[in-house]
């Protein structure tokens, strides 16, 4: 009798130890305090379908409002500051905006598939000029038609300010200069001496140490890579595990270089560091799923992470709870 107490003891033990594990890798988030409360419009604070959200190294924070066809533009205390850009083909204007990202003097990147182009702009949404995407010229002979999209859904800049476009359609990484000169693309790699290619690449972002995140949703896997394009690393896939995913939707990179991988699919965020080794999971308040199932992007800055909710027309940011 005693040995079987013993080892009851001992099991209770490390179900215990498991238990606590489990409950340390996962940090809680606050209730998402909502930069906008109203149903989707045209108006300020007002959004339609805002497909990405970027924040910048002042806590500026920079949202892709895609059918209104212009950038929203909030401080780090969600109150609204500008709005610009309309529908058109001018330097000003937009046709879908669909990913939006900033350097590290706070100006703004906005990748539009619809003019196969990325245009930039200062702090206070002037124009400052524009590149073409040459994604489009890889699918065969007769290059870019004109109106027809690339499928550019993520833009980041890296140190250097090369700019760094995630084509979702193409299924590659094209990257330009400071000055927008086309550099090089990512389309084929090896791993294990074996050629592997991306697959749907939707989302980017990128480290202090220019290291390049790139989050392909439909296999929820992550690649790394240097900022001369060589491939460096993987992590994730699919799998009910921590560390693995189910479905991914967002990748964000903070100030102390951790990345944030949303994950539709299981409803929650998971942390990771530089090298890509699970830290801890983000739920809500009560350890349960965070509702992910519209999400169109995410940032992360200073234990915030900003979720745009693209069917919900509305960027949600949530804190740790400490």
């Amino acid at each position: 009798m005693k040995i079987i107490n013993k080892s009851l003891f001992a099991v209770f033990i490390l179900v215990f130890i498991l238990a606590a594990e489990v409950f340390c890798q996962t940090k809680f988030l606050t209730t998402p305090t909502l930069f906008v409360y109203t149903l989707e419009g045209q108006e300020e604070l007002q959004f339609n379908q805002p497909q990405d959200v970027a924040v910048a190294p002042d806590g500026m924070v920079y949202i892709a409002d895609t059918v209104n066809r212009r950038i929203q533009v909030f401080n780090d205390k969600g109150e609204f500051v500008l709005a610009f850009g309309k529908e058109g083909r001018e330097d000003e204007e937009f046709l879908d905006p669909n990913g939006v990202g900033t350097d590290q003097l706070g100006r703004i990147y906005v990748a539009d598939p619809m003019l196969n182009q990325v245009k930039i702009f200062t702090p206070a949404g002037e124009f400052v000029s524009k590149f073409e995407l040459r994604a489009g010229r890889h699918r065969g002979p007769q290059g870019i038609k004109e109106d027809s999209p690339t499928g550019a859904n993520d833009v980041a800049v890296d140190s250097q300010g090369n700019v760094w476009v995630a084509d979702v359609d193409d299924q590659l990484l094209e990257v330009h200069d400071k000055n927008g000169n086309y550099k090089f693309i990512v389309t084929v790699f090896e791993i294990g001496g074996k050629p592997r290619g991306l697959v749907r690449p939707a989302y980017i972002a990128i480290n202090s140490h220019d290291e390049v995140y790139v989050a392909c949703g439909i296999i929820s896997r992550i690649y790394k890579f240097d900022n001369t394009g060589n491939f460096m690393a993987e992590f994730g896939g699919q799998g009910d595990v921590a560390g693995l995913f189910g479905q991914v939707s967002g990748i964000a990179v903070d100030e102390m270089d951790r990345v944030y991988v949303a994950d539709i699919a299981k409803g929650n965020i998971q942390v990771f560091d530089r090298e890509g080794k699970f830290l801890f999971a983000l739920s809500d308040e009560k350890g349960g799923r965070i509702d992910l199932t519209t999400v169109g992007g995410i940032a992360a800055r200073k234990d915030r992470v900003y979720v745009s909710e693209l069917l919900r027309h509305r960027i949600s940011v949530w804190k740790f709870k400490k």
